[in-house]
């Protein structure tokens, strides 16, 4: 005869406990972290728990604006230490937030002093500020004309790029010394 298997107690949750729980999941912590919060519960059981009571994670975007909704200006690194999550996530999400339109959740109200300096948000929607680039002075030579295109020079990042199709099609012709049919 096999021996029977032992049926496992059945977890009773407390109000408290389930309490508890739900902070966790709303605050967007890690359960695994957080379990010496919810004595004599493994992670299995509280997972499950948490499942069958339809709680989720909160996402970085709402831990994220729920702590910039107090006004307080933040760079993405302060907000990522305050949220409990990575500093890319808190970038990631403080740049779509920050996009002009009707979704605009936070704007740029500054940058750090220093050599990088680093976007300054704040909660509402604004006009975004924009970094103030130097301008190098220009190199007054005996030609003033060239002096003034030299300032004003465009970059050619404007100029459209060839499909890969018309770059080997050139290639082709060039190596071949005709026009390519």
């Amino acid at each position: 005869m096999t021996a029977k298997k032992k049926a496992k107690p059945v977890v009773e949750w407390s109000a408290a406990d389930l309490e508890t729980l739900r902070s966790i999941r709303n605050a967007g912590a890690s359960l695994d972290a957080n379990m010496h919060r919810l004595p004599g519960k493994t992670y299995y059981e509280a997972d499950k728990t948490a499942r069958l009571l339809g709680l989720k994670h909160a996402s970085v975007e709402v831990r994220g604006l729920r702590v910039m909704s107090d006004g307080k200006p933040r760079t993405a690194g302060q907000l990522a230490v305050e949220i409990g999550s990575s500093r890319t996530s808190a970038c990631d999400m403080l740049h779509n937030a920050s996009l002009p339109g009707v979704t605009q959740k936070v704007h740029v109200c500054g940058f750090t002093p220093g050599g990088r300096p680093l976007l300054i948000y704040v909660a509402g929607q604004g006009i975004n500020e924009q970094p103030r680039v130097a301008r190098s002075k220009a190199v007054w030579s005996s030609d003033p004309e060239s002096a003034l295109d030299e300032q004003y020079k465009a970059k050619a990042s404007w100029w459209p790029r060839a499909d890969q199709v018309v770059i080997s099609a050139i290639n082709a012709m060039v190596h071949a010394g005709r026009a390519a049919a």
